[in-house]
């Protein structure tokens, strides 16, 4: 697998914007993401409505980064959310891709005469090896990239491996709302997201990357698809067993994680739950829907309680049986 694959990865993923690639993705997921369609099923999704006083109904979706075509099989009343708002917002202007090329490719490379070595123990680069063969990469190939860089590409090779370059949800749902004259935009600037470069220093990401390697190497060991029970606990609908798989790791006692983590994701929550509620209450005769990642609606301090916090109504619809 080529470095530049992984790089998209990265992009695809975790920013969920708009990265394209020469590389067609597996046939059958190409057919189904050039249309969302709607299920016939009443099956769960990440759904919630907000009610503010005077104000147009909106809409929270909680996505996966990711290209899985059963994403795209809506139930009813997604579908009926998406058909009937003004305005679709995802985390990020999915338009400005060449911007936030610009900004990943300063962002991901150590310092001149620096390598991964120089903040990662020979036992974790061992690993690392082990883990990079199983696609046909190795240490060498990542000793001018910062330690966090590292992790995101490590635990997005699965990804890259089982979905190709097909386009994220967030992506598919952006283009779809353009192509229907809806007003779109993104909630988020590039430098915001980027932020997950910049929440621990390189030595602390290096300490940080111990415990990714640990991880994957533990799964390795017992044949563990952590990626697959990801996506199926999106399926499901699940809000336990999904934040429990994302958070399976955190330890909100270890300074390292809680760092990360206010950084990464209650600081972001809370911008965007600002943010949603003034666009709710500045334009009262308009209904968006807003697509973010679907840890950012759960748990503590997300964007559902920051928008309870402000005085709006919001209501899970859609719930699993």
């Amino acid at each position: 697998m080529a470095l530049p694959r992984i790089l998209l990865s990265w992009c695809l993923v975790l920013l969920g914007a708009a990265c394209g690639s020469d590389t067609a993705p597996p046939a059958e997921i190409q057919a189904a993401t050039e249309t969302v369609t709607t299920a016939a099923t009443g099956k769960p999704a990440f759904l919630w409505k907000v009610a503010s006083s005077g104000a147009k109904d909106a809409y929270l979706f909680g996505t996966m980064h990711a290209g899985d075509p059963r994403f795209l099989e809506f139930n009813p009343e997604v579908q009926r959310a998406l058909d009937a708002v003004d305005a679709v917002y995802t985390e990020l202007e999915m338009d400005k891709k060449d911007d936030l090329a610009s900004s990943l490719a300063g962002s991901v490379q150590l310092p001149a005469g620096k390598t991964l070595s120089d903040f990662v123990e020979k036992e974790v680069l061992d690993g690392l090896d082990i883990l990079l063969g199983d696609f046909g990469m190795s240490t060498a190939m990542l000793q001018s990239m910062r330690p966090v860089m590292v992790s995101m590409i490590l635990q997005l090779m699965p990804l890259q491996e089982r979905y190709g370059d097909a386009e994220a949800l967030d992506v598919v749902l952006y283009a779809q709302a353009k192509e229907a004259g809806k007003e779109v935009g993104g909630i988020e600037v590039i430098e915001e997201q980027l932020v997950v470069f910049n929440a621990l220093t390189d030595e602390e990401s290096g300490q940080a990357l111990k415990k990714v390697v640990d991880m994957l190497l533990q799964d390795k060991e017992e044949g563990r698809d952590r990626i697959g029970e990801m996506v199926e606990h999106y399926l499901s609908g699940s809000e336990e067993r999904l934040l429990g798989t994302l958070l399976e790791k955190y330890d909100p006692e270890d300074p390292l994680d809680a760092k990360a983590m206010e950084a990464i994701l209650y600081v972001r929550n809370a911008h965007m739950a600002d943010r949603i509620a003034q666009k709710i209450r500045a334009n009262p005769e308009k209904s968006y829907f807003f697509a973010f990642g679907a840890l950012h609606f759960l748990g503590e301090r997300s964007v559902v309680t920051k928008l309870q916090d402000a005085g709006l109504k919001v209501t899970r619809l859609s719930l699993p049986g």
